[in-house]
């Protein structure tokens, strides 16, 4: 009976350092779990606040692209009148020049 009795308490004892460890290695993992948890909640937050950012950026082109694309036909417009106007001043110089030297 002593003997049983010694064996159970051992088994009893075993089981409870079994137990403890077993709680330890939960309680690891539960913190690793937490802490990785953690890490993705930022990274979503932040992956969130770029797409806000990306999102307010392609409204803002998708409103504007509109306008500079009419700004820069005006513009080549513009450049494509001077370059035509300098070409007549270039002429009308040339001549002048020309009757400059004759007389």
């Amino acid at each position: 009976m002593k003997s049983e009795v010694a064996t159970l308490q051992y088994d009893l004892a075993s089981i409870k350092k079994i137990g403890a460890q077993q709680r330890d290695d939960l309680k690891k993992m539960g913190n690793l779990i937490m802490s990785e948890l953690k890490f993705l909640r930022e990274k979503s937050t932040a992956h969130d606040a770029s797409l806000i950012r990306e999102d307010k950026l392609s409204s803002k082109l998708t409103t504007e692209l509109p306008q500079m694309a009419k700004m820069i036909q005006t513009l080549a417009s513009g450049l494509t009148s001077f370059e035509s106007d300098l070409g007549n001043m270039t002429k009308e110089i040339k001549v002048r020049t020309f009757i400059c030297e004759i007389s």
